[in-house]
């Protein structure tokens, strides 16, 4: 009897399966010498399994994990000639790493060291992610590494900064188009680390260092200590991780915002909802949980490839099937966020298990009330539920198509939304603090001391700048006021409530005939008639800052009958700024930031438009970088004061929101 035949088909899938292992093959080594170059196929892996570096398309990148995924890379090689046939990356020659393509023996990048050891030097591929050009006799001599060349990335143990012998300046620069530079930089300046624009517009600053914590950020000290060394040779900035299970790098977006990414070695080690929120508002993950088997005996590991390829498809075509009825039984409410950062659409019955029926109230309200959720992963969400079929309808649709899309960590999270008939809800993440109008003028127990209060000024500004200035189209919340800046664990604002907001094109201004805002915050542009631009927040922040200063409302009059705000620009006029110190505090306050905080202010609440400053300035005049002068006081607010019943009118202290159509009410 002959051998039994096997089916075609099936040694057709044996091939593909085969075939497929070959796509991506490992050196199992961590070096690349001159006897032993890497091709576009092949990847070389550091000891402890921790990175990768591979070549694609001439790009040389390394990466954290066994599979390459965007939010893990760390490093890659500045070459704008790309390779797409047959590069190779080598040692040459004169002992340089470079980069070649084989289909025209072209070369198109390379570490470019004149004195090297030629005859043994090695490329190493380090734990830590640096990869380093040495002496192979000796690991000591390094005559090249990664990280004194970053891109958007910054690891741990890599510096920022000045070299006074070189002259050379390390930064981390943001990616654009297609692997490009960017306009954004992160670098070393006057001490601290600064973000900066085109190389020269100075818009955000950590701030100062204290015990390892960056004033400005101080989010990121959960698992980052920052370092500053400063002496004859060198001005840097460094960071080592607090704990070793998890793996953190700093990453300088598109969008200039600074981000914190976490990389867990231990997935259990490092839950979402309990992490800090880096400065793009989101904790990125990439947990690589295959680990890379190495053999000297290859005869072996082909001999089992395809009974292993065989039985590993069984194996995960039954776990895709687990995972797709276990994904659809609980709704993905375990995942909030996909991993491209869309939201989440939940059913009303999740929400309502998630809510235990509505039955705690957290807060409300001209739209709506806000309860309080738990996930299945025991993480706290707030589930907004709004009210009314054509307002709730109105917010619901504001809110998805601003917060929904973006991200900052002084803007609040949008998590995920319902949509089913007449029932509107937004799942957001929660801040347990609640809104600052508690901490202001409610909390009997307790007092924000200046340190806060200023800290929570400068983040709610950095959130209002980013919106303004930062996003694709300028959003304009319409209704900035304590009750909407909401407070985190560590007392990070977050701007929030985008149920009033509009989104104008950049190129023009848009002329709104619907009177948005509260009471109290509202810019006089906003009854002219006129074009309503982003400065009409500015106007409210104003307001707001006045208010975060003294502890009181601006619609309060003083006790000889002053209106607060007009009482307020004539003391920073008149440089007596302490007088309008919340008396709570008892002077204790840093004079020369109540100085700057109470010009800000009064800036921000000028007649004319043109005469406020924008958020960007405002930022940039708060965080020390800029200067301001004294502002004059508002003629528009002093006539105010003067007219009882025009005052009423802009401010008689009622918590009353406006949404209606003014395009025919005459002004």
């Amino acid at each position: 009897m002959g051998a039994p035949r096997i089916p075609t088909l099936f040694l057709q899938f044996l091939l593909v399966r085969f075939m497929s292992f070959g796509s991506h093959t490992s050196f199992a080594s961590d070096f690349i010498s001159s006897d032993r170059p890497l091709s576009q196929d092949q990847t070389i892996t550091s000891k402890g399994d921790k990175f990768v570096l591979d070549v694609d398309s001439g790009l040389i990148r390394i990466y954290r994990g066994n599979d390459y995924c965007e939010g893990c890379q760390v490093w890659a090689s500045n070459s704008e000639t790309p390779v797409y046939v047959a590069p190779e990356l080598r040692i040459s020659d004169d002992g340089n790493l470079v980069l070649l393509d084989q289909s025209n023996l072209q070369q198109v990048w390379s570490t470019n060291i004149e004195s090297t050891a030629s005859n043994s030097t090695v490329a190493v591929l380090l734990d830590s992610g640096n990869l380093v050009l040495r002496d192979g006799s000796d690991p000591s001599k390094i005559f090249w590494q990664s990280c004194d060349h970053p891109t958007d990335t910054w690891l741990p143990g890599c510096y920022l900064g000045f070299n006074k012998v070189t002259g050379e300046n390390r930064r981390l620069t943001s990616s654009g188009d297609e692997s490009s530079p960017g306009v954004f930089s992160l670098e070393v300046d006057a001490g601290q680390l600064l973000i900066k624009s085109n190389e020269s517009k100075k818009y955000w600053s950590g701030g100062n260092l204290t015990d390892g914590v960056l004033s400005s950020a101080p989010n990121f000290s959960r698992f980052a200590e920052f370092e500053y060394i400063s002496n004859e040779t060198v001005n840097y900035f460094t960071y080592s991780l607090r704990y070793s299970q998890t793996f953190g790098v700093f990453r300088l977006d598109n969008s200039g915002v600074m981000e914190q990414i976490l990389l867990a070695d231990d997935p259990v080690a490092l839950s979402p909802s309990s992490d800090p929120p880096d400065q793009c508002g989101n904790p990125a993950f990439c947990v690589g949980s295959a680990e890379m088997k190495k053999s000297n005996n290859m005869s072996r590991v082909v001999t089992f490839v395809i009974l292993g390829s065989v039985l590993g498809s069984i194996v995960c075509l039954v776990v895709i099937f687990k995972m797709v009825w276990i994904w659809k039984k609980r709704g993905r409410m375990h995942k909030m966020k996909s991993d491209n950062g869309t939201l989440v659409a939940l059913r009303y019955r999740k929400l309502k298990e998630m809510t235990n029926d509505f039955s705690e109230r957290l807060g409300g309200g001209g739209f709506g009330s806000v309860f309080k959720g738990m996930l299945p992963d025991s993480a706290i969400v707030a589930v907004k539920k709004l009210e009314g079929v054509l307002q709730g309808e109105k917010q619901f649709r504001s809110e998805v198509s601003t917060i929904g899309v973006i991200q900052h960590v002084n803007l609040v999270r949008l998590l995920g939304f319902c949509s089913e008939g007449t029932n509107k809800l937004l799942v957001y993440e929660y801040m347990p603090n609640g809104s600052l109008d508690f901490h202001l003028f409610r909390n009997t127990d307790t007092v924000l001391d200046w340190k806060m209060r200023y800290k929570i000024a400068l983040g709610t500004a950095r959130g209002l700048s980013y919106l303004h200035e930062e996003c694709r189209d300028c959003i304009i919340h319409c209704d900035i006021k304590p009750e909407n800046i909401l407070l985190d664990a560590l007392f990070v604002p977050k701007v929030a409530d985008f149920g009033l907001a509009k989104n104008v094109n950049r190129n023009f201004n848009s002329v709104l005939t619907t009177l948005r805002g509260t009471i109290g915050y509202l810019a006089p542009e906003w009854l002219s008639g006129g074009s309503i631009t982003a400065k009409a927040d500015v106007y409210s922040y104003g307001m707001l800052l006045l208010e975060i200063i003294s502890g009181r409302r601006n619609t309060q009059r003083s006790e000889d009958g002053y209106y607060f705000p007009v009482l307020a620009a004539n003391k920073v006029v008149e440089g007596d700024v302490l007088s309008i110190l919340d008396p709570r505090l008892e002077g204790n306050a840093n004079l020369e930031e109540l100085d700057r905080a109470s010009r800000v202010a009064c800036w921000c609440i000028q007649d004319n438009e043109v005469d406020r400053l924008s958020m960007g300035e405002v930022v940039q005049i708060l965080e020390g970088v800029v200067e301001v002068n004294r502002p004059p006081i508002p003629k528009l607010l002093q006539a105010l004061a003067e007219n009882i019943e025009s005052i009423i009118y802009f401010s008689d202290g009622k918590e009353e929101h406006f949404d209606e159509d003014i395009s025919a009410r005459p002004l």
